[in-house]
């Protein structure tokens, strides 16, 4: 249970945590915090309702299986190429997050080479079992988790704002304009999206009967984690909040270098550890 616990974390703390602070800034506080509460526990019970089909047929492994058995090989093939799709898209976003941060860090390279390079230290980890890859979940977790430290630690360093939670920014109680209200869901949505890989999670457990107390454990960790991060990032910036909140943090002065740092290497970890889960 332990290692489907970080495993499915992992997959749920991607690069979307970024951007909760602009979805709470588009959606404003009440609607925001209700639509991030919604979409947790609606993911939360959806990936239990895949347990339950698995469990009604031992030869079910992925998640185009699961379309197969229920609406026939048209389903299959349209399931699959969506998820191929997706999962495709979240790779190569990874993948440039990882070469445009390590380039920050380290500009001797270019984003190009630290891009290959990526492709080279990712190649042999997408084929490790689950059990090994758990340990590499445990580093993502703590990589997710390090990065909202170093935010909240940020904003209490910087006295004055733009970047402080000890004088935070204006905010709103409702959205500025309705208009941007579906963004802001696509925006609190994204990083919930990880349904593609909890079926092979399912099966790579010795007791399937842990799944739901595993998955519980998983939505509430991500969930404590998003909140943090869409509060203090929409608290620090307010309407200046950038698509993502690194990129509000990385261009406003004041902040300790070292600080900035610790944020880059934690990004730049992220890839790393969350791809081969995919």
């Amino acid at each position: 249970m332990i290692q489907t616990f970080f495993n499915s974390t992992n997959v749920l703390l991607g690069v979307g945590l970024l951007s909760l602070p602009l979805g709470i800034r588009y959606a404003g506080w009440i609607v925001g915090m209700l639509l991030l509460l919604f979409v947790a526990v609606v993911t939360t019970y959806t990936a239990k309702l895949l347990g339950r089909c698995l469990d009604t047929d031992k030869t079910l492994v992925t998640y185009t299986d699961l379309a197969y058995a229920s609406y026939g090989p048209r389903a299959c093939n349209i399931t699959q190429l969506l998820f191929s799709f997706i999962l495709i898209a979240a790779c190569v976003a990874l993948v440039i997050l990882f070469g445009d941060i390590m380039n920050l860090l380290i500009p001797t390279l270019s984003v190009i080479q630290w891009k290959i390079a990526c492709g080279f230290i990712l190649a042999p980890l997408h084929f490790l079992p689950f059990s090994l890859l758990s340990f590499a979940s445990m580093i993502g977790v703590a990589a997710s988790l390090g990065l909202v430290v170093m935010t909240i630690l940020a904003g209490i360093l910087k006295d004055e704002r733009p970047g402080s939670l000890r004088d935070p920014a204006a905010t709103f109680l409702f959205p500025e304009s309705w208009s941007t209200l579906p963004l802001s869901f696509g925006l609190i949505m994204s990083p919930w999206g990880g349904h593609a890989s909890f079926p092979n999670l399912y099966r790579d457990m010795k007791c399937s009967t842990q799944y739901s107390k595993a998955l519980v454990g998983a939505f509430s960790t991500t969930y404590v984690i998003d909140l943090i991060m869409a509060v203090c990032g929409y608290l620090m910036y307010g309407d200046n909040t950038a698509d993502e909140i690194l990129a509000n943090i990385l261009v406003t002065p004041g902040f300790p270098h070292t600080l900035l740092v610790m944020i880059v290497v934690l990004v730049a970890v992220m890839p790393i550890t969350k791809i081969p889960l995919r």
